[in-house]
């Protein structure tokens, strides 16, 4: 019988991210692995979607809304909840770590993936569509061609 001690889990914060995290919390239980959960905050998306940028609405001091570009801080803060919030919802008996990194999903999911010793690996498509997708292409794509370990794409 195949033995999976260690599954990572790719979340973004996506439906398909919440999808797959289910899936893998389901998957450890049933092996009694370890869970990794993992999130690369991606300056490249950042970086290219500076043509549709992100804003915030703010409350100013005066009671007033206010528009405003939203910053890479947010975003590694965005990451660090997705995690926190995964990390509660962990069945307390589940060994988890968490794995955090600002760069390239693309590599750092593999480097993860190696550094972890994962012997499975979880994570949602994340849906990009028109230039972004062709831009950047599929990660989970990407990673299931390159991965050295089977991987389960949850839609």
């Amino acid at each position: 019988m195949v033995e999976y001690r260690t599954i990572l889990v790719a979340l973004d914060g996506s439906e398909n991210s919440e999808r797959a995290f289910e899936t893998a919390v389901t998957l450890a239980k049933k092996f009694g692995s370890k869970l990794v959960l993992a999130h690369v905050m991606d300056m490249q998306y950042f970086m290219m979607a500076r043509f549709e940028p992100a804003y915030d609405v703010r409350q100013t001091e005066d009671g007033k809304s206010e528009v405003v570009p939203q910053r890479p801080e947010y975003h590694r803060e965005y990451g660090r909840r997705v995690l926190a919030l995964a990390k509660d919802r962990v069945p307390a008996d589940m060994e988890t770590e968490i794995a955090y990194v600002v760069g390239s999903p693309r590599s750092d999911l593999l480097t993860m993936i190696e550094e972890r010793h994962a012997d499975l690996v979880v994570m949602g498509t994340r849906g990009h569509s028109g230039l972004m997708r062709m831009l950047m292409g599929s990660v989970s794509e990407y990673i299931v061609q390159h991965s050295p370990v089977p991987v389960v794409v949850v839609k």
